[in-house]
């Protein structure tokens, strides 16, 4: 049996043709995609995120990307690899 992923956000829009109802991991792949979706013509354009909250194109701005505390959560393990390796070598 296929295990089911969970999709955080959803991105919902709709152009003369239909809709396109789109899941994404993150922030900041939902916020590029909803701005593809406006560049490309597209009406009512929407992000729900995982919290419920639903946020229509003009609010977009208001969405942060989370990829800046990802980066500082890489930084401070290369930071504590980095405290392991000294402490390697001054017991050695």
């Amino acid at each position: 049996m296929a295990r089911a992923t969970r999709i955080p956000y959803l991105v919902s829009a709709t152009n003369e043709y239909g809709c396109a109802n789109l899941g994404r991991g993150t922030a900041g792949l939902a916020l590029r995609l909803a701005r593809k979706f406006l560049r490309d013509g597209f009406m009512d354009v929407k992000v729900c995120t995982p919290r419920g909250r639903v946020l229509q194109s003009d609010e977009l701005d208001e969405l942060k990307p989370s990829d800046e505390t990802d980066d500082m959560a890489k930084g401070q393990q290369r930071g504590n690899s980095e405290t392991k390796k000294q402490r390697r070598t001054r017991l050695r």
